[in-house]
């Protein structure tokens, strides 16, 4: 459409879009966790979270937009084929423009084309604040009992938590995150994780 896509941020937006649009299915950013099962989220043809503005966390319903960190469409998405057509006027300088902010102005438009989840569905705790410190550092929320169906690790934000930790720190240190992701450590992965990290010795 003209417009130059230099971050490889904004290329991966389009990319899941285009994706999607040809195969339809569930996209997830690399640090989204799952939760919960998604069927029961699978009857719409496209369904999206809410990610809430830092500075109205006591209104559920007034988002910052929309993010595309978790995606869930049907080939040929209606909405998706909206959201891919309004990159003729992407702006390189508007970061979250069109991954966030756009889909949800395309959600209040066309209500009936896209399922929206609120806030808790993928994108809670939030990244502001002392949120990530409180999911790293304390066992005080329980992503079970949420009931939400992942969690975004804001990853670039919460990097010296995640590149701390080994099979054996998630077993014995306990924090939210750690409680949440304990399930899947398997019995091989300590031996797995010494390897990889340079130890020869098993």
């Amino acid at each position: 459409m003209g417009k130059e896509l230099k971050h490889f941020a904004h290329k991966s937006d389009v990319i899941r879009l285009e994706a999607l649009l040809v195969s339809g299915g569930i996209y997830l950013d690399i640090d989204v966790f799952v939760t919960r099962p998604f069927e029961p989220l699978m009857y719409h043809p496209t369904t999206l979270g809410m990610e809430a503005s830092p500075d109205s966390r006591r209104t559920e319903l007034e988002p910052e937009g929309l993010c595309n960190g978790v995606i869930i469409a049907a080939n040929g998405s209606e909405f998706l084929k909206r959201w891919r057509t309004t990159y003729e006027t992407f702006d390189e300088g508007n970061w979250a423009g069109h991954s966030v902010v756009m889909p949800w102005q395309l959600a209040r438009k066309y209500p009936s084309e896209v399922q929206v989840l609120s806030t808790r569905a993928f994108f809670w705790p939030l990244w502001s604040g002392n949120e990530i410190e409180k999911v790293h550092e304390t066992d005080e929320y329980d992503f079970t009992a949420s009931g939400q169906f992942g969690y975004h690790a804001w990853e670039s934000l919460a990097m010296k938590y995640l590149s701390n930790l080994s099979p054996e720190k998630i077993r014995t240190v306990e924090s939210s995150f750690n409680k949440m992701v304990r399930p899947y450590i398997g019995p091989n992965d300590d031996v797995i994780f010494r390897k990889w990290k340079g130890d020869k010795t098993d």
